[in-house]
């Protein structure tokens, strides 16, 4: 998501994401929040995630 950042997709999350919260579903919300962070250009985990997939292999 951070790299691509396709709307579609992220108004979908921003839609689970409410409806999570409107049902009280406090074990979904967490998921999609931390889905929506990665459309983020600031992203804290960027750089793990681009090293664990991206990086050079031992």
């Amino acid at each position: 998501m951070h790299a691509l950042r396709w709307s579609n997709v992220r108004q979908e999350y921003e839609a689970r994401c409410r409806a999570a919260v409107a049902r009280n579903d406090w074990r979904t919300e967490p998921v999609y929040r931390h889905y929506l962070e990665a459309f983020e250009p600031d992203w804290e985990d960027a750089t793990d995630f681009y090293a664990s997939y991206f990086g050079p292999r031992s």
